[in-house]
């Protein structure tokens, strides 16, 4: 059994309200996303598809209204 865990921790700050509200987006927030499997780590492809996923999970969790 692996007791392998890491968590990638996304924070995004605009300067202002103005840049936010150009993307539809609260001025700052936060986005986890938790990697319990090594698999993740084994290579750059597969580490940079962990962050593509987080982005993308981090973009819709900082629209205004989510």
């Amino acid at each position: 059994m692996s007791n392998f865990g890491a968590k990638l921790v996304l924070h995004l700050v605009y300067d202002n309200e103005e840049s936010a509200q150009v993307a539809q987006h609260r001025q700052h927030g936060y986005a986890n996303a938790s990697c319990s499997e090594s698999r993740w780590f084994q290579n750059k492809e597969s580490f940079m598809g962990l962050v593509c996923e987080a982005f993308e999970r981090f973009w819709e969790e900082m629209k205004i209204g989510h």
